[in-house]
C-alpha cells in the first residue's frame, strides 16, 4: 500500500493541532450561533431565555431563521474556519492540493458519485434502525437514559428545523444544511483528518474508518451513530480513489439536500411520502440498496484507475 508522499508537519502534531482549532471552534462557534440567534429572534436576554433559548425559538415567530442561521454560522466557526486556517497557516498550503492525484476529471465521475449515494439511502436507512434498538447492559442504564434524552432534544430540534414550507426557506435550508455542512464537514474530516492519520499510519482503510468514526461521534446522536459512520466512510474511499476533495463533498451535500428537499415536498404535501418512516424499509430493498452501492463504487473505482494519469508526487502540487 502506497505512503502518502508530502512535507506536512508530522502526523501526531497535526492531529493535535486540529483537534485543539475544533475545541476552539466549537467555544467561539457555539457562541456566535448563540449570538446570531438572540439577535434575530428574541427581544430581551437574561438568564431565563438563555436558559431555555430552543424553548424560546420554537415559540418565536422568527424562531425557525434564528435556529438556521445560527447553526450556519456555528458551522463554518467550528469546521470550515479551523480546517482553512490549519492548511494556510500550519502547513502553508492551498485548496488545491488536496486534490491530490493527476487524474481526468469526467462528468461521470460526479455523476457516479450522487449515484453511489443515492443507492446507500436505503441501506444507509436500515442501519439507521438497527441503532436506534440498541440497548445498553443494565448497569449502563444511567448513560443510556442520559444519550436518549440528547437525541429526543436533538430531534426535536431538527425536526422543528425541517419543518419549513416557503421557497425562501428552502433555499436558505440547501445553502447551510446542505452546502455548508457537506462542505465543511468534508473539508475537516475527509480533507484534514483522514489525510494525516493516512500520512501518520501508512494504513489508509485506518485512516477512513477512525476519521469516519470520529466524524459521527462529533454530531453527539449516538443512536444515528452508525448510518453517520458508514456513510462517512463511503465518502472517504471515494476521495481516496479519486484524489479529489470535491467529490465527498458533493455526495455529502446531495445526502443533504435530497433529504431538505423531500421534506419540503412533504411539508407542502406535494408527495405521500411519510419522511417519518423512512427507516421501515424491507429486506428486499436493503440487499438491493447494498448491491446497487456495491457496483456503483465499483464503477467509481475502475472509472478512476482507467483514466488516472501518473500519480504526482505529492510535495510537488
Amino acid at each position: 500500500m502506497k505512503v502518502l508522499e508530502t512535507k506536512e508537519l508530522p502526523a501526531s502534531q497535526g492531529i493535535l493541532i486540529l483537534f485543539g482549532l475544533l475545541l476552539l471552534g466549537f467555544v467561539i462557534g457555539n457562541l456566535m450561533g448563540f449570538v446570531v440567534m438572540a439577535a434575530v429572534a428574541l427581544d430581551e436576554i437574561n438568564l431565563q431565555t438563555i436558559s431555555m433559548m430552543q424553548e424560546k425559538l420554537m415559540n418565536s415567530e422568527r424562531g425557525w431563521w434564528a435556529m438556521v442561521l445560527g447553526q450556519g454560522a456555528g458551522s463554518m466557526i467550528i469546521f470550515i474556519v479551523p480546517a482553512l486556517f490549519y492548511w494556510l497557516v500550519f502547513e502553508k498550503r492551498f485548496f488545491i492540493s488536496l486534490c491530490f492525484k493527476q487524474t481526468k476529471y469526467t462528468p461521470f465521475l460526479f455523476f457516479i458519485t450522487v449515484l453511489s449515494t443515492l443507492f446507500a439511502i436505503p441501506l444507509i436507512s436500515w442501519t439507521g434502525k438497527l441503532n436506534e434498538a440498541m440497548e445498553l447492559p443494565a448497569a449502563l442504564a444511567g448513560l443510556e437514559n442520559t444519550m436518549k434524552a440528547l437525541e429526543a432534544k436533538a430531534t426535536e430540534m431538527t425536526k422543528f428545523m425541517v419543518s419549513f414550507t416557503s421557497f425562501s426557506q428552502y433555499v436558505v435550508s440547501m445553502i447551510i444544511i446542505a452546502g455548508i455542512a457537506g462542505l465543511g464537514e468534508e473539508l475537516f474530516f475527509r480533507g484534514m483528518l483522514q489525510r494525516k492519520i493516512w500520512y501518520g499510519t501508512g494504513n489508509i482503510h485506518l485512516g477512513i474508518w477512525l476519521s469516519a468514526i470520529i466524524f459521527s461521534a462529533i454530531h453527539f446522536q449516538f443512536y444515528g451513530f452508525l448510518p453517520r459512520m458508514l456513510l462517512g466512510a463511503m465518502f472517504g474511499y471515494l476521495y481516496y480513489w479519486s484524489g479529489n476533495l470535491w467529490v465527498p463533498i458533493t455526495g455529502h451535500i446531495f445526502n443533504n439536500g435530497l433529504s431538505v428537499t423531500l421534506m419540503f415536498a412533504s411539508n407542502n404535501k406535494w408527495t405521500d411520502l411519510d419522511m417519518e418512516n423512512t427507516n421501515d424499509v424491507s429486506p428486499i430493498a436493503v440487499g438491493i440498496s447494498f448491491t446497487l452501492t456495491c457496483i456503483a463504487m465499483y464503477l467509481f473505482y475502475k472509472h478512476h484507475n482507467n483514466n488516472q494519469h501518473e500519480l504526482d508526487n505529492y510535495s510537488k502540487i
